[in-house]
């Protein structure tokens, strides 16, 4: 048998011999609801890896108790264009109408429920429910209806384990060699936003080993555990997502603030799934304020994003860029890259600033990166200066790790608003 989730944290397992505890893997998905003229609507979730069924019960503007079927009422057994959907085409709804509903969702031969109302608030031409095939590929399968949201998070109370790694690791085997151990614990969801906030580590901890094996997101033991010796350990802790949700082209829409501090950086960026040195930046600006490089400012007041094979400092000259008067680190921006099988366009705030053509390296399925850097051998060039003192490393120092800590006082000052801020994230099919 499967067991039933009531919109709490924990499922109970119906089982012939016991009946156990099992934890929470899974929550419903916010409905995606649409009315049409002159009649009939369409309620629907994402066709996420694991759903089995998806069972829809409601009443036309009357309550309906948890276990009544309702007058509105199907289950679902397979998904269609990447969405699990209940389609009525012969009820007439009137905007102010308010369908009372409840959910069944089989996830991995459990069951959950979800309840609600629906509000109609407006009416959809048939015109606009006509679904033009997507070029965008979901989870390696189905293509989707374009401009359909096959992705979103606003991250309401916490962060969906559904849709979300939180990663755990020591990135000693690469490949930017950051400063960090990034520890679920530097992850938090504080008023619906997902906040990211690199801290120094102590003396104390820096003086014992680093263990994170305990929920380790790596499978090689050197990136789970490095023992206090020779070897400086990563002096902060930072976080990272990574999105569970895999997907070839798109458009990629993130309100977020990034972060300011000397030497931190956004971590915003797809992933493409066939080589983690490829990337496409959604959101880069470095977080301090200054950095002086070969006279060019180039600290928050530079934009940074596109398609990038390379993974070095010379990254930068191929990136697309968009520079402002003031940093792109002191405000919440909305940003956004349209990823196409021809080319990628960059967004801020609605305004395109760059665009160019796709290589095959980025032909692939990608996940979302959600995170916080801090120094590292690529981001950074030698040379480099910030409020008037020189980079605290060089990149081919074994050392860097204890250089850059040992001059704690010239950055620290600066990590006053040192938070990755993600208001939203939505993907649509395109």
């Amino acid at each position: 048998m499967f067991a039933i989730r009531w919109n709490s944290c924990t499922v109970f397992s119906v089982l012939i011999v016991n009946l156990g505890l099992v934890k929470c893997e899974f929550s419903v998905p916010n409905l995606q609801f649409e009315a049409y003229e002159p009649k009939g609507f369409r309620v629907s979730i994402p066709a996420d890896d694991g759903v089995q069924l998806f069972g829809f019960h409601g009443n036309l503007n009357k309550k309906i108790s948890q276990i009544e079927p309702g007058d509105l009422s199907e289950d679902v057994t397979r998904p269609e264009n990447s969405i699990w959907s209940y389609n009525n085409k012969d009820q007439a709804l009137q905007v102010g109408d308010t369908i009372h509903y409840w959910v069944f969702v089989q996830h991995k031969y459990l069951g959950y429920r979800k309840s609600g109302e629906l509000k109609v608030d407006r009416l959809i031409k048939p015109s606009e429910n006509q679904c033009n095939a997507a070029n965008t590929l979901v989870n390696g399968g189905s293509k989707g209806c374009i401009n359909q949201v096959i992705f979103e998070d606003e991250f309401g109370t916490g962060i969906d384990s559904n849709k979300w790694t939180v990663e755990h690791y020591i990135p000693n085997q690469g490949p930017d060699y950051e400063f960090v151990s990034y520890q679920s614990s530097a992850c938090q969801v504080i008023d619906n936003k997902l906040k990211i906030t690199p801290t120094v580590l102590t003396k104390q901890e820096l003086g014992q080993s680093l263990d994170l094996k305990k929920g380790c997101t790596r499978s090689d033991i050197t990136e789970c555990v490095q023992k206090f010796g020779a070897i400086f350990l990563p002096p902060i802790k930072s976080g990272k997502l990574t999105s569970k949700f895999k997907f070839t082209y798109g458009t990629v829409e993130i309100k977020a603030k990034l972060p300011t501090g000397d030497w931190i950086y956004p971590e915003i960026y797809l992933e493409m799934n066939s080589n983690q040195k490829e990337r496409i930046y959604i959101a880069y600006a470095r977080g301090n304020k200054a950095l002086n490089f070969n006279g060019e400012n180039i600290g928050g007041s530079c934009l940074y994003g596109g398609p990038d094979e390379s993974l070095s400092f010379r990254k930068f000259a191929s990136l697309q860029k968009q520079k402002s008067q003031k940093a792109f680190t002191e405000a919440i921006h909305v940003y956004k890259v349209s990823w196409t099988p021809e080319k990628i366009e960059l967004y801020v705030d609605g305004a395109k600033y760059g665009e160019t053509t796709l290589t095959p390296a980025f032909k692939n399925s990608a996940q979302l990166v959600l995170g916080v850097g801090v120094g590292g051998i690529n981001d950074f060039p030698e040379g480099s200066t910030s409020n008037g003192y020189s980079k605290p490393w060089k990149n081919s120092d074994r050392d860097m790790f204890k250089d850059f800590y040992n001059q704690t006082s010239n950055w620290k000052s600066s990590w006053t608003d040192s938070s990755l801020l993600v208001d939203y994230v939505k993907i649509r099919a395109i």
